[in-house]
């Protein structure tokens, strides 16, 4: 039980930061530079995010057989030694 609040308040700080942060930046941001490039901005922003994803979708399953895989055991299987630099 003491794991899952473990989780829970994680994900909850990380939660909160997130959405702190876009209540402040959003419009902040959009006042300043106008909605276009604000629009831009988003834009490139959701392409990095999903590129990301899309990355750690394929290492993940390359690392299938793995059952306990986690981001440092699948860094160690996909760069070998070069993990630990």
């Amino acid at each position: 039980m003491c794991m899952r609040n473990k989780c829970v308040g994680g994900i909850l700080i990380v939660a909160g930061t997130v959405i702190g942060a876009g209540v402040l930046a959003v419009p902040i941001l959009t006042a300043v530079e106008g909605f276009f490039p604000a629009v831009v901005l988003y834009v490139l922003a959701w392409l990095v995010s999903l590129a990301s994803g899309y990355g750690y979708l394929e290492v993940l399953t390359w690392c299938k057989g793995n059952r306990q895989a986690n981001l440092c055991s699948m860094a160690e299987e996909t760069l070998g030694i070069w993990c630990y630099v």
